[in-house]
C-alpha cells in the first residue's frame, strides 16, 4: 500500500496536539550535528582548517558548550595558510571555499606530510568532485595523496563510480 505525505503526516500531527508537552521535549533536544559540525567537535577546531563558503559555524568549548562562532572575508586564506604551515593537522574545504586554491604537500611549503583526502558528501557533480581531488594532488609534490570516498548509501557510491568513470575517461 501506497500512502501519501499528508497520510503519513496526520498521526504525527495527531500525536502532538494529544500531548501538547511532547513539542516542548521535542524542542529541547540537543541538535543533530552535520558532517563537518561532527569532525570540528571531535577532533576541535583549533587542529582544522576550514576553507568553506560558511560565514558562522557552530562550535564546542572546552567544556563542551556549544556557540556560534563568525568567521571573517581572510578567514578561508588565514586558514589555508595556518594548514600550509603545519599549524592546522587536517584540512576541510568545500567547492565555496576551495576554488583556486592548491593543498597539495608542496616542496616549497613546511607542511610537506602525505595528504589522506577523505571525499566526504561529494555532490551529484563528478566534474566538481574531481576538481576537488585535484586541489591535493598537484605537480612539484614531496609525496602524492590518499584518497579515500566516504559514503553510507550505496546507490550514491554506485551513482559516484559510475559518474567519476565517464569523467576520467576523457581524461
Amino acid at each position: 500500500m501506497q500512502y501519501t505525505f499528508w497520510q503519513f503526516l496526520t498521526p504525527l500531527f495527531s500525536g502532538l496536539v494529544r500531548n501538547p508537552g511532547l513539542v516542548d521535549k521535542l524542542a529541547s533536544l540537543d541538535p543533530i550535528p552535520g558532517a563537518l559540525e561532527q569532525l570540528l567537535w571531535h577532533f576541535g577546531h583549533k587542529q582544522i582548517a576550514e576553507v568553506t563558503g560558511r560565514s558562522k559555524r557552530v562550535l564546542k568549548d572546552d567544556s563542551g558548550r556549544l556557540f556560534v562562532d563568525s568567521r571573517g572575508s581572510g578567514a578561508n586564506i588565514a586558514e589555508t595558510a595556518a594548514f600550509m604551515q603545519g599549524d592546522k593537522q587536517i584540512l576541510i574545504f568545500s567547492d565555496a571555499g576551495g576554488t583556486g586554491r592548491s593543498y597539495h604537500a608542496d616542496l616549497n611549503a613546511v607542511n610537506r606530510r602525505r595528504r589522506s583526502h577523505y571525499l566526504l558528501e561529494a555532490g551529484w557533480r563528478a566534474d566538481n568532485a574531481i576538481q576537488g581531488l585535484g586541489r591535493s594532488h598537484r605537480t612539484n609534490q614531496a609525496s602524492a595523496p590518499v584518497f579515500r570516498p566516504v559514503t553510507s548509501c550505496w546507490l550514491y557510491a554506485s551513482i559516484c563510480k559510475t559518474s567519476f568513470s565517464s569523467v576520467l575517461s576523457y581524461c
